[in-house]
């Protein structure tokens, strides 16, 4: 099973999303303008997880980058499985 989009790319232009999927946890988040990918492993929240856990990854903000994005996050999730 592979990982989706599940909201519009203009919801991320105003918050964080958080999501997680089996053990692993993601956060897309616009920053200036890249949509930036983080992917942690579970059990802990993004703010509990140790910094050397995190792996970033760095898109264009555009929909073209938010599937570049999702492609990256369910190979970061083969991985790691």
């Amino acid at each position: 099973m592979e990982i989706e989009k599940v909201l519009p790319l203009q919801f991320l232009k105003k918050s964080p999303f958080f999501g997680s999927w089996n053990q692993i946890n993601y956060r897309f988040q616009k920053e200036e303008d890249q949509l930036v990918l983080c992917v942690y492993p579970g059990p802990y929240s993004f703010d509990f997880t140790p910094e050397e856990q995190k792996q970033y990854f760095s898109f264009p903000f555009s929909e073209e980058g938010y599937d570049q994005a999702i492609v990256k996050l369910n190979e970061v999730y083969r991985e790691m499985q």
